[in-house]
């Protein structure tokens, strides 16, 4: 296999300019690519639906089931560097995101097998088991998908194409959880697996439909170009795999502006955690509301994602480097002011409007972030920057989750104060990353 060979990560490498490979959005290869990972969602959700309630429902414990659910988080977190270096080391991307489907599936199935002929004892230990071999698939399925998207449309589709699949990423979400609980009730969990088994199985099969696009000389898996710009070498000799994942973080270091950016969008994501966690106290005791208007609220910070994508879809053929830049930056501190703004509230519906303001912007958020990740990065290194941004994003979660609950625990379950300050700590990084010359030009480079 050949590899790259790095000298001096010294300069910045220009991002290789990417061939337009389909002269419209919804061509053939993009649209089995986004109905496969519909129906794939759909399930993995129902998955996640039934695991949460029969782990609470037959342990009553919630530790238990916090287990379960880190077990498909914790591979994503521990393994993305490697996982993208791995997707960066093969000639087909698709080849992986094929395997990661059709074996998902399968673990998927034999654990609704088990479910039905096991004996009950051992349920606990498999559910565990397949939960955490899933979250290994997934961890080389995200870097491979999001690394091989961006080939399947034109440059100018990018935003577009990313908007789809995070709108109906969402779509996908609230349908199955409105389904779930109910199919849960009426068949039980081993139907639920076999369900999302199913829809592994058939997202596998469909991406096997898909043409893999062809790339240019300097898109090429192992063909790569030194930092100072000296041109490109091949070695014959495979790399060590290792030494190809610091290749990665060599490349990051020599892009000036990168490394800030993807610091700053890890942490503001983690900032946004309280909401979350903190959501149900300030619906049933700030808002004196009830229950029902916590969902309401969810409800509209859903929708409001789905809206924020909307936006961005119509703006495609607009949006340039300084104007994309400015958007993101915008949609950032707008982001941190309604979060600040939204614990200061005391009407349901005044907190309902900022609830979907936020889902709209950080719909928007999350497009242009990984848009301008894709765009910014060369073809051969996609996968390691990719992997390690969602390894960065996805630790930082916890802290966020358990930060802000620790926050409100010590200042009296005082949920404005938490929100407000998260929201100050929020627009104080985006400031400082505006304020960034390097990181301005590699935002208006994109």
């Amino acid at each position: 296999m050949t590899s790259l060979i790095l000298r001096a990560p010294a300069a910045a490498i220009p991002a290789a300019p990417r061939e337009t490979s389909a002269p419209r959005l919804f061509n053939r290869d993009f649209r089995l690519l986004w109905q496969a990972q519909f129906v794939s969602q759909f399930g993995n959700q129902a998955f996640t639906i039934a695991l949460t309630f029969w782990t609470a429902e037959t342990t009553h414990s919630a530790m238990l089931t916090g287990l379960m659910l880190m077990a498909g988080v914790l591979p994503v977190v521990v393994l993305g560097p490697l996982t993208g270096t791995f997707v960066d080391r093969q000639r087909s991307t698709l080849r992986i995101i094929v395997a990661c489907d059709l074996a998902s599936g399968a673990i998927v199935g034999l654990l609704a097998l088990g479910f039905v002929s096991g004996a009950g004892a051992w349920r606990p230990a498999l559910l565990f088991v397949a939960a955490l071999l899933v979250g290994v698939c997934n961890a080389f399925f995200d870097p491979a998908l999001n690394a091989f998207a961006p080939d399947l449309v034109a440059r100018d589709q990018l935003e577009a194409a990313n908007a789809v699949r995070q709108s109906s990423r969402q779509v996908a979400m609230l349908s199955a959880q409105g389904l779930a609980g109910i199919l849960y009730a009426l068949v039980g969990p081993a139907m639920l697996f076999l369900i999302d088994a199913l829809s592994f199985l058939f997202a596998g099969a469909t991406e096997m439909l898909i043409r893999t696009p062809k790339r240019a000389a300097g898109e090429m898996r192992g063909v790569g170009c030194d930092v100072r710009g000296a041109g490109c070498e091949v070695q014959g000799a495979p790399r060590r795999f290792f030494g190809d994942a610091a290749d990665g973080f060599r490349y990051m270091a020599a892009q000036p502006g990168m490394v800030a950016f993807l610091i700053v969008a890890s942490a503001f994501n983690a900032l946004l955690m309280p909401i979350a966690v903190l959501l149900p106290v300030f619906a049933t005791v700030w808002l004196h509301a009830g229950v029902r208007w916590y969902g309401f609220l969810l409800a509209a910070i859903s929708a409001g994602g789905i809206a924020g994508c909307a936006l961005l879809m119509t703006r495609r053929a607009t949006l340039t480097g300084p104007s994309r830049r400015a958007l993101l930056l915008a949609s950032f501190m707008a982001l941190a002011l309604s979060l600040a703004a939204l614990g200061q509230v005391r009407s349901p519906w005044l907190a309902l409007l900022l609830a979907g303001v936020t889902g709209v912007l950080a719909g928007m958020i999350n497009v242009l972030v990984l848009s301008i990740i894709q765009r910014r990065t060369s073809g051969e290194f996609r996968g390691r920057v990719i992997g390690l941004h969602a390894t960065m994003t996805r630790a930082l979660l916890p802290i966020g989750m358990v930060g802000g609950g620790a926050a409100a625990d010590l200042a009296g379950r005082n949920v404005p104060l938490v929100y407000g300050v998260c929201g100050a700590l929020a627009l104080a990084s985006v400031c400082l990353l505006a304020a960034r010359r390097s990181t301005r030009a590699f935002l208006a480079s994109a």
